[in-house]
């Protein structure tokens, strides 16, 4: 009965996508379109090349999720704006100006 309780527990519980990585994130630069995603593989952070990567280019990553990347350039600068107080001035920005 005790081992029902516990199946019941797992069940009920939900997992979220919530880290803290400090080391990792002052590692990487924003683009609106990234070479690199971050995977979180069995509680360690990993970064994944999406594209391929030329030698001494700058591996970068999104920090907006992909409904956000899909936005027009003035509404991705805003987010970015505002949440991470900078000016994107990545490769997709310059070209949609």
């Amino acid at each position: 009965n005790n081992n029902n309780n516990n199946n019941k527990k797992k069940r009920r519980r939900k997992k979220i996508g919530v880290g803290l990585f400090p080391e990792v994130s002052r590692s990487y630069n924003h683009s609106c379109e990234p070479n690199a995603v971050f995977e979180n593989v069995r509680l360690r952070l990993r970064v994944r090349l999406i594209k391929d990567v030329a030698s001494g280019e700058e591996i970068t990553i999104s920090y907006l999720n992909d409904d956000e990347k899909g936005e027009k350039r003035q509404h991705r600068r805003e987010l970015l704006k505002k949440q991470y107080n900078f000016d994107c001035e990545c490769a997709k920005c310059e070209r949609e100006k």
